[in-house]
């Protein structure tokens, strides 16, 4: 089963839903709303997701060693192979003016920066270099935004399609075996084996990206977005 989504999410100040949403949605300029139009925080352009499971086909009844004795189908048979693997494009960052210096004169929830059109948002660097203890490995260019002058407005969009964190993959593998002990029309006695990877290429994918328009570390990434890779294995007895 194999899904992809290409979409995009606008709004016009219209975001929060409940209090402990932690997005600034209000106008900048009550007397220009439709200056507010951005990317919605959630959205995501581009979704893959593949889900898939397949049955081995060796032991009895299937493909190869079809008449194999029971301790060799015991061993070669049942065993199925299954994934869930997920592809989809990083978060976005808001592009503010830091500490809001609107808020204490116009009541703006939110001031805006400036957007350097001379200047690249993105380095172009590759995801697969970015290091946080490397300062030389930014993915924003720390002059593509500067905050606004005190007592005038920002012109750079909310958010920016260009402005977001690296995209994230990551594949989650299952290897399980049902054995039956003890054949039985009604209750069979079936033991399974299952030993299940989380992000199995213990993909690192490094985002958290500093955002914060003005600060030293604009543009550095902040920490890895995929945990690292989790293993489990486990017995089943069905009766």
């Amino acid at each position: 089963l194999a899904s992809y989504t290409w979409s995009k999410s606008l709004a016009n100040a219209h975001f929060r839903q409940i209090f402990s949403q932690q997005f600034n949605v209000g106008a900048q300029d009550a007397y220009n709303l439709d200056d507010m139009k951005s990317f919605l925080p959630f959205d995501q352009p581009h979704v893959f997701n593949l889900l898939w499971t397949y049955d081995l086909p060796f032991g009895r009844g299937k493909r190869f060693g079809g008449n194999v004795n029971h301790l060799v189908n015991a061993a070669l048979g049942g065993w199925t192979i299954s994934g869930a693997q997920r592809y989809y494009s990083g978060n976005l960052i808001q592009a503010v003016t830091p500490g809001n210096p609107l808020g204490a004169t116009i009541f703006s929830t939110a001031t805006k920066a400036n957007r350097n059109s001379s200047i690249p948002i993105q380095t172009g660097i590759s995801y697969k270099d970015l290091d946080p203890s490397n300062p030389s490995t930014r993915w924003f260019n720390p002059g593509a935004y500067t905050a606004a002058a005190p007592f005038t407005l920002g012109t750079a969009a909310l958010y920016d399609n260009d402005f977001r964190n690296p995209m994230i993959a990551f594949e989650n593998i299952s290897f399980s075996k049902s054995t039956t002990l003890f054949p039985n029309e009604r209750n069979p006695v079936v033991l399974q084996y299952r030993a299940d990877a989380f992000n199995l290429f213990n993909r690192t994918r490094f985002g958290g990206i500093n955002g914060v328009v003005g600060n030293a570390n604009f543009g550095r990434p902040g920490g890895p977005q995929v945990g690292a890779r989790a293993i489990t294995m486990g017995l089943r007895l069905s009766f």
